[in-house]
């Protein structure tokens, strides 16, 4: 749980320090939302070989428009998420749906080209509206790379 507490620091050093006593080198640090969007951090370990995403929870007026964005949203995924469930369709709530795809898109080359070739596990983490956006990332970014669905989704935590 305080791997998703983090992501609520305001301060890029504060955050930096709890990640260094950690054995993780932060890689990304944004804090900046819109609806739609959730603040976040990216870290790395590397004598653990782990990466770490973590998600903050509703904070702002746009994360609270991002809460309202409740209608229920079909989405096709490029592939199923499991060989136990073959449908390509889910249904999520639209904000969070729309913040999973956001950092889908921004993450997936990165976790794609560089961690997954190095043999990184990727860890999603987060708290509230952060939480629900790392379980829509995780399936999406499942969807989208072969090497996290089926034997090899040791990478995916």
């Amino acid at each position: 749980m305080e791997y998703a507490d983090w992501a609520y620091d305001d301060h890029r050093a504060d955050l930096k320090d709890k990640l260094e006593k950690m054995s993780f080198d932060l890689l990304r640090f944004d804090q900046s939302t819109e609806p739609g969007r959730v603040g976040h951090y990216i870290a790395i370990n590397h004598v653990e070989k782990v990466v770490l995403i973590g998600l903050k929870g509703t904070s702002t007026i746009s994360d609270v428009l991002t809460d309202i964005m409740g209608d229920g949203a079909d989405y096709y995924l490029e592939s199923p998420f499991d060989e136990n469930y073959t449908s390509k369709q889910i249904r999520a709530h639209e904000g969070i749906l729309t913040a999973a795809l956001t950092m889908a898109d921004e993450t997936q080359k990165l976790i794609e080209k560089l961690f997954l070739p190095c043999k990184y596990r990727v860890l999603i983490t987060g708290h509230s509206l952060g939480a629900g956006t790392a379980c829509l990332l995780g399936l999406l970014l499942r969807s989208r790379i072969s090497a996290l669905r089926g034997d090899c989704k040791e990478y995916l935590e």
